[in-house]
């Protein structure tokens, strides 16, 4: 790796080993590593490496023209700093779906994030539902079941659940796999 003069070379020793089996065999909390500016994915190796030892998966990201060796106009990282991170966050889930990918049901719990009080985490999976939906139905009807104990949240997370599950139940383009799972919770609700 190169060090903040962009030229002389250095050797990080750390414990931890890439590609390690996970030591939990269900989802772990993601946590995405953001260098600064300039900056480079080794910058926070030690924070990494910790949050590895405790369970997280952790994805340390370069930034093009935003590093030590490639250090471009500050503009450069204002625009495409978001897009990297969105774009890792995403490769994260894809892999995390995908079976045989080595992330496979890896990367994907973090209620924490998830249960924001202002609701983002619900918007964000009615969006992602929706759009796996329309490519892949079955994926998409496991993906839904993230919600199924929605009603065992305290206020505001319950109203906040029930009102993003009801959007995805009123789409009339939705498949039968996960009208199936959204009808379900909802009809739970009925019954409770």
């Amino acid at each position: 790796m190169l060090l903040r003069d962009g030229e002389t070379r250095a050797t990080l020793h750390g414990q931890a080993v890439r590609d390690a089996a996970p030591a939990s065999a269900g989802p772990c909390p993601l946590v995405i590593l953001s260098h600064g500016y300039p900056g480079n994915r080794f910058l926070m190796s030690h924070l990494g490496e910790n949050l590895a030892g405790k369970g997280y998966v952790v994805a340390a990201i370069d930034h093009a023209d935003s590093t030590y060796a490639d250090q471009g106009a500050f503009g450069s990282t204002l625009v495409n700093r978001p897009l990297d991170q969105r774009f890792a966050l995403d490769e994260m889930e894809r892999q995390s779906t995908t079976p045989g990918s080595l992330l496979f049901g890896l990367a994907g719990s973090n209620p924490a994030a998830f249960h924001r009080a202002d609701a983002a985490g619900y918007v964000l999976w009615v969006e992602r539902l929706l759009e796996m939906d329309t490519h892949n139905p079955q994926l998409a009807a496991r993906f839904a079941r993230v919600m199924d104990r929605w009603r065992s949240l305290a206020e505001p997370w319950r109203s906040s659940a029930r009102e993003a599950i009801g959007r995805v139940a009123a789409r009339p383009d939705l498949s039968n796999d996960v009208r199936e799972v959204v009808s379900r919770a909802l009809a739970d609700e009925a019954g409770s």
